[in-house]
């Protein structure tokens, strides 16, 4: 196999790899609940009503397809005191 056809292949494989990679999607109930519950973890000092506020403050924020870093850059921003 030359360096070429190495080369497309690892190409390949990474955008099969991004494809199946799961999305950061909190308008999800499911994945919204996942992240509520791993923030509680994060900041015991927040009520989940907080939480839930800053999650929706966020999602105002940022426009879907959402960033998860980002989004827990400002939740971190509202979470801590």
């Amino acid at each position: 196999m030359s360096w070429l056809e190495e080369a497309q292949q690892r190409i390949k494989e990474k955008q099969e790899n991004a494809q199946n990679d799961p999305v950061f999607c909190p308008t999800n109930e499911d994945q919204r609940e996942k992240l509520v519950n791993r923030l509680k973890m994060f900041y015991d000092n927040a009520t989940e009503r907080e939480i839930n506020k800053a999650i929706d403050d966020a999602l105002d924020k940022f426009d879907p397809p959402y960033e998860e870093k980002d989004f827990m850059n400002f939740l971190r921003t509202k979470l801590e005191d």
